[in-house]
C-alpha cells in the first residue's frame, strides 16, 4: 500500500526532501511556507457536495440536545481552525450528523484523533455497526446500551466462554465483526467476544512495553548507576521522559499563549503521569508516544536473527549505499516507519500535519554522523525557545 498525498502534503513534503534545513530554518518553514490541513478540509473531503457547517449545526443540536446558537458558533469555531473537537464523542456525534458511512467515520476519527474507530471498544463497536447499517445516533445509543450488558455479563466475575473461541489482537476481532450485518449478529459477536474486548490495543501496548524496556535497560556501562531506578518503577518512567522524550516541550497545562504549531506539537505530548498511565494499561498508548520512541530508539533495523549471514550482508551493504542519498534515505526510513505505524492501527505520517513534519525532517538525519532524535529534539528547542513565538 503505498501513500496518497494531497496538495497540501506534496507541498510540505516536496520542501522537506528539497532543502537541507537547519532546525531554525525548519521552523521557520513552518510558520510561514507550510501548508497544514484544517479540521474543515477534512470534513469537505467526507462531505463535499454540501456545505457541512449548516449541516452539522440543526443536526448536532438534535444529537446533543443543545442550545443552537452554541453549537453553530462551536462548528464555526471548527471551520475557522480556531479549535477542534474535544473528545472522541464529540468526533462520533459528528459522523452521525454527517451520515457517514464506516469508511468516512473511520477516515474523519482517525484524521482528528491519531487512529480511527477501535474495534475492540464495545461502545465504538456499537457505533461503527450502526454507520454500517445506516442507524442514527439516537439508535445507536439504545443498541448500544443492550450491548453493554451483555459486554457485562459476559465480564462478570466467574463467567465463562461458551466455546474456546479467543480473539486476541484488534486486527483479528475487526477482520470477524466485518461480517456482522444484522443485531442479531452483533448481539452473537458480543456474546462470543466480549471477553476479548478492551480499550487498549494489545499490539501497541506490547511494541510500547518493549521499547520501555530498552530504554530502562541500557548497555552494562551505565547499569550500576541505574540500578536504583529498576527498584522505583515511578523514578524509572520520571528518567525515561527526562532524559528521552521531553525534548524542550514545556511541561505546561497553559497553552493559550502559544502559536498554532507550538499548540499542535504539545497536544498529548506524552508526560510522566501519562506513559505511567500508558504502562499500567490505564490508557493506550498514544501514536504520538510510539512515534517518539520509535524515533528514539531508531528502531529501523530488521532482526537480525530472521536473516541469514548471506542476507544480512547485502542488507547491510544496501543499507549502507542507501544512506548515502538524501532523498533515498529519507524514503526509506519513512516507508519503515509507515509500516510501523500500520501494523498497530495507526495513521502513516501525513506531512500535512505539523508534528509529523518534524518527524520527517528528522528522518532526514544523515547516516552515521547525526541521530535523528537529536535533530528532532534541535528543532522543537528551536520552536518552543523562539523568542519571537
Amino acid at each position: 500500500m503505498k501513500a496518497v498525498y494531497t496538495r497540501i502534503s506534496k507541498n510540505n513534503l516536496a520542501q522537506i526532501v528539497r532543502r537541507q534545513m537547519t532546525p531554525e530554518e525548519m521552523i521557520e518553514f513552518l510558520k510561514e511556507g507550510a501548508l497544514f490541513r484544517k479540521f474543515s478540509d477534512v470534513l469537505l473531503q467526507v462531505c463535499p457536495d454540501e456545505n457541512p457547517a449548516a449541516r452539522l449545526g440543526r443536526n448536532l443540536t438534535q444529537i446533543t440536545g443543545q442550545d443552537y446558537a452554541n453549537v453553530s458558533r462551536r462548528v464555526r469555531n471548527w471551520m475557522a481552525g480556531k479549535s477542534l473537537p474535544q473528545n472522541r464523542e464529540a468526533l462520533f456525534q459528528i459522523c452521525f450528523a454527517l451520515q457517514l458511512d464506516e469508511m468516512s467515520a473511520d477516515y474523519l476519527i482517525a484524521a482528528v484523533d491519531e487512529t480511527g474507530i477501535h474495534y475492540r471498544n464495545p461502545d465504538e463497536l456499537v457505533y461503527a455497526f450502526a454507520f454500517r447499517t445506516g442507524k442514527s445516533y439516537q439508535e445507536a445509543q439504545v443498541l448500544k446500551e443492550k450491548m453493554l450488558e451483555i459486554y457485562n455479563a459476559q465480564n462478570a466475575e466467574g463467567s465463562k466462554r461458551p466455546d474456546d473461541c479467543s480473539l486476541k489482537y484488534t486486527r483479528q476481532i475487526r477482520d470477524a465483526f466485518s461480517q456482522v450485518s444484522t443485531e442479531e449478529e452483533l448481539e452473537r459477536f458480543f456474546l462470543a467476544y466480549s471477553q476479548d474486548f478492551g480499550m487498549i490495543h494489545r499490539t501497541a501496548y506490547e511494541k510500547f512495553i518493549e521499547f520501555l524496556g530498552n530504554l530502562q535497560d541500557p548497555p552494562d556501562v551505565v547499569a550500576e548507576s541505574l540500578e536504583k531506578d529498576r527498584k522505583n518503577e515511578t523514578y524509572s518512567v520520571e528518567r525515561i521522559v527526562r532524559e528521552y522524550i521531553r525534548m524542550h516541550v514545556p511541561n505546561t497545562k497553559k497553552t493559550r499563549d502559544f502559536s498554532y504549531i507550538q499548540k499542535v506539537i504539545k497536544k498529548n505530548w506524552p508526560s510522566e503521569s501519562e506513559l505511567a498511565k500508558m504502562k499500567g494499561r490505564k490508557k493506550d498508548v498514544s501514536r504520538k508516544a510510539m512515534i517518539i520512541l520509535f524515533l528514539v530508539t531508531e528502531d529501523f533495523e530488521l532482526d537480525e536473527g530472521d536473516l541469514t549471514g548471506e542476507e544480512e550482508q547485502k542488507f547491510a551493504l544496501y543499507y549502507e549505499d542507501l544512506m548515502d542519498s538524501a532523498d533515498e534515505r529519507l524514503e526509506a526510513r519513512l516507508k519503515q516507519l509507515d509500516l510501523f505505524l500500520g501494523e498497530y492501527g495507526m495513521n502513516w505520517l501525513d506531512p500535512g500535519n505539523p508534528f509529523d513534519c518534524l518527524v520527517l525532517y528528522a528522518l532526514r538525519a544523515q547516516y552515521g554522523e547525526e541521530v535523528i532524535s537529536e535533530k528532532f529534539s534541535a528543532a522543537l528547542k528551536a520552536l518552543f525557545e523562539d523568542p519571537n513565538e
